[in-house]
């Protein structure tokens, strides 16, 4: 019965709705929680009056929500998925509402937001809580039509109280029966299982640096080289959300109690009552269970709010997030069973894949992962990978009970993640063949002891995948913010091809060269920042490191270029040019090998060892600048 109630709430919310998409420009007119405006070099908060395209890109928060108004259709829409999107991509969404209203409304609602008026201060996008604030001071001289709307919808004022009610009290019915069932599954779900030995990262292929004179020249002729395979990357999936509404809860305590945590350095703060910690009898399924149900009490509602909105507040990965949890947890509850039963409940809750386990009388984790990770042992579930979380058994007693709509975790870093910033010592790097390019900088080293332990990891089983995971990461707007600057002053007035050449040739010359198994002992690839940081680097950090550059500064598409145990990159330009090349999609890629030392060779010009080969993947990169 209480399913069939939420599913009938549902439709019926559903039919409210229609995606629909706009190229017009938009005026904010409401904001709730923490919306975001993504910009070049960083993000600002969206506030209200302001006129978006529907390129603009927002975040949106958990329970957040942003309503904007499309004068020209009597349009509004309320943008309320979680999640970084265009504008247009929000109101392609099912999931978002789209409104008609009449002109004269549209015009009052826009009025208001110009004027400062007290629907700017509302916390609620409806029609009929705009109209009972007027209510409160007096009614809104309006023509025939609009006041017969506003008649209306204050009509309505009682029956909408009490469907919101109903609605709340839905969610709350539906969330108890789900882990109530799920508790009672806890009870029976055990099997033991053998887990799989973990893959080690391919062996660093030693591939010598092509060092070359002063006296190189350019290439003089075109030469178009066949590929033989093209490796695409999925598109990231939104990061997994609850399953159902978990509601804010008030209490009366006007200072509630705090759990803070660093990590990265960077701090993390929840709301958690000392009163609210529990304690696991044993590990028996019956008493699992019983913790389950302990931490389904509406109490632990705001702690698995605020774990949310540091999600988003922070822009963390899926990663970053469970290494937030751990801590989290372990603040609460201190180290020990219960803070590993605390940290699943809570990454359960936000909507991740994750089983219990146990291995004598330790509890632990596995949390599914959409990608194979490297060097780490791993559990094979119905058809699904499966990690343990901080912990190594090849043979443990496994809760194999699935939460409804649950998702795995995703290792694509999408966003830049919001760590303080501590900058490193300040670093020189010049170029060999345009002295005038000399530039300093410094990396958030918080951010660079986040990506010292980020797993390695591929998609579909394809080693090459992990280069595209690590060339399509944001750089942190920080950096880009000192480094960027710099360079657009140096590539003032250049064409495509020049400006390609002296990006190409600072990181040829402007690096040293060293092997992942001289520095690291084995295969190591670097995030752009990381390749900025560390004194050595090889062919996949330079090319991964180019590509950004060029992506970001210049706006070109680009693609990674693999040859066996080599790692160069291909550039689009709007014109041809002298050089080998590359076809995609009826267009050119010229060759840019970033591992040409010594003098360096510019855009065209591949190693000689790889102008003939023919066992060549281009890999795909998002082609956008990074934002």
């Amino acid at each position: 019965m209480i399913v069939r109630r939420f599913i009938s709430c549902f439709v019926l919310l559903a039919m409210l709705s229609l995606a629909k998409t706009s190229a017009q420009t938009y005026v904010v007119y409401k904001i709730a929680g923490k919306v975001m405006q993504k910009g070049d070099f960083g993000d600002k908060p969206v506030q209200a009056g302001a006129k978006l395209s529907g390129s603009t890109k927002v975040v949106i928060p958990y329970e957040g929500s942003l309503q904007v108004i499309d004068a020209e259709k009597n349009e509004r829409y309320t943008l309320q998925t979680p999640g970084t999107a265009s504008i247009s991509t929000m109101i392609a969404d099912n999931r978002n509402k789209v409104g008609k209203l009449t002109k004269q409304y549209i015009n009052y609602m826009i009025e208001q937001v110009v004027s400062g008026g007290k629907a700017i201060a509302s916390r609620h996008s409806d029609v009929a809580t705009v109209t009972r604030e007027l209510q409160k001071t007096e009614k809104p001289k309006t023509d025939d039509a609009f006041s017969e709307l506003v008649d209306e919808e204050w009509d309505l004022e009682g029956e909408f109280d009490q469907f919101v009610k109903s609605v709340n009290a839905e969610w709350d019915a539906f969330r108890d029966e789900v882990n109530r069932e799920y508790a009672e599954f806890i009870k029976d779900g055990w099997k033991n299982f053998e887990s799989s030995p973990g893959k080690p990262k391919p062996a660093d292929e030693h591939v010598l640096p092509l060092k070359t004179e002063k006296n190189a020249t350019a290439p003089t002729n075109s030469f178009f080289r066949k590929h033989k395979k093209v490796v695409e990357v999925a598109v990231p999936s939104p990061q997994p959300t609850p399953y159902t509404h978990i509601q804010e809860q008030q209490t009366e305590v006007p200072d509630p109690f705090k759990v803070k945590v660093m990590v990265w350095g960077t701090e993390f703060s929840v709301r958690f009552d000392p009163a609210n910690k529990f304690q696991l009898v044993d590990l028996s399924p019956n008493s699992l269970s019983a913790a389950w149900m302990q931490l389904s009490d509406k109490r632990y509602n705001n702690l698995i709010r605020d774990c949310m909105d540091l999600r988003f507040e922070k822009h963390l990965g899926d990663w970053a997030y469970l290494q937030v949890l751990k801590q989290i947890a372990i603040a609460c509850q201190g180290e020990g069973n219960e803070a590993t039963m605390l940290m699943a409940y809570v990454y359960c809750q936000s909507g991740y894949r994750m089983r219990l386990c146990r291995d004598g009388q330790q509890l632990f984790m596995l949390y599914g992962s959409e990608h194979y990770i490297y060097d780490k042992d791993y559990f094979y579930i119905d058809n699904m990978y499966f990690y343990p979380f901080d912990f190594q058994a090849s043979n443990v007693s496994i809760c194999n009970v699935p939460y409804p709509n649950e998702r795995s975790l995703s290792l694509y870093l999408t966003e830049q993640q919001q760590l303080d910033f501590d900058p490193s010592a300040a670093r020189t790097v010049k170029c060999e063949r345009y002295p005038d390019i000399q530039l300093t900088y410094t990396v958030n080293k918080h951010l660079i002891d986040f990506y010292n332990k980020y797993p390695s990891s591929t998609v579909n089983d394809d080693f090459m995948t992990r280069w595209a995971m690590y060339a399509n990461t944001p750089i942190e707007s920080e950096v880009a913010d000192a480094l960027y600057p710099q360079l657009r002053k140096k590539l003032e007035g250049l064409s495509e091809v020049e400006s390609v050449n002296r990006l190409l040739n600072w990181i040829q010359t402007g690096f040293e060269y060293k092997y992942d198994e001289e520095v690291w002992g084995a295969d190591r690839p670097f995030f752009a920042e990381e390749t900025l940081f560390y004194p050595y680097c090889d062919c996949e950090d330079r090319s991964i490191l180019l590509s950004r550059l060029i992506r970001d500064l210049l706006g070109l598409k680009c693609v990674l270029i693999y040859y066996p145990g080599h790692l160069a990159m291909g550039v689009h330009l709007s014109e041809n040019i002298p050089g080998t090349y590359y076809m995609l999609d009826n267009e050119r890629y010229y060759v840019c090998d970033p591992t040409i030392i010594g003098w360096g060779a510019p855009v065209g010009e591949p190693m000689d060892q790889f102008m003939d080969c023919a066992e060549v993947s281009l890999i795909l990169l998002e082609n956008k600048r990074g934002e």
